[in-house]
Order: C-alpha cells, then sequence, then structure tokens
C-alpha cells in the first residue's frame, strides 16, 4: 500500500500514481484546502543522478491520494 504524503510536512520527493500525470516526480510547494478537500501544489521535477533535480516548467494540483512518498537514498537528500 502507497504511504500518501503529509499535505503539510512531506517536502521530499513524491511521484504521482492517479491520472493523466501519473509518473511524474514532484515536490511540494504549498498546500491549501478547498470545500473540505486538501490539495497540494506541486513543482514537477526531473531527476538528474548526482546532481540537483531539475525543476521543469509544469506545476500540477492534486489531492494526496494521487501521490505517494518516493524514496531517496542519504547522498540525494543532501544534494541542494
Amino acid at each position: 500500500m502507497p504511504k500518501h504524503p503529509s499535505v503539510t510536512r512531506d517536502n521530499g520527493l513524491l511521484v504521482v500514481i492517479k491520472g493523466d500525470h501519473c509518473g511524474k516526480l514532484v515536490r511540494r510547494i504549498h498546500h491549501w484546502y478547498i470545500h473540505g478537500e486538501d490539495f497540494i501544489y506541486l513543482a514537477v521535477m526531473q531527476k538528474v543522478d548526482g546532481t540537483v533535480d531539475i525543476i521543469l516548467p509544469e506545476q500540477l494540483e492534486l489531492p494526496p491520494d494521487c501521490l505517494c512518498v518516493g524514496s531517496e537514498t542519504k547522498e540525494e537528500k543532501k544534494i541542494k
């Protein structure tokens, strides 16, 4: 079962697991509530080994159930 992100705390790598954007890598920019539902404003990322992720011009707004927490090594988390 996937671990869905916290809308207020998960700033690490996330993976879109539902919908038209399935498979895209994203990071949380901000969150908000609309009519009692949580939404996360996301930056779409491109992973590049050994360097900082590239932020792509596309941005998404998705509920947390469309996302899964991605895994990163300690080394990947340290790269800023």
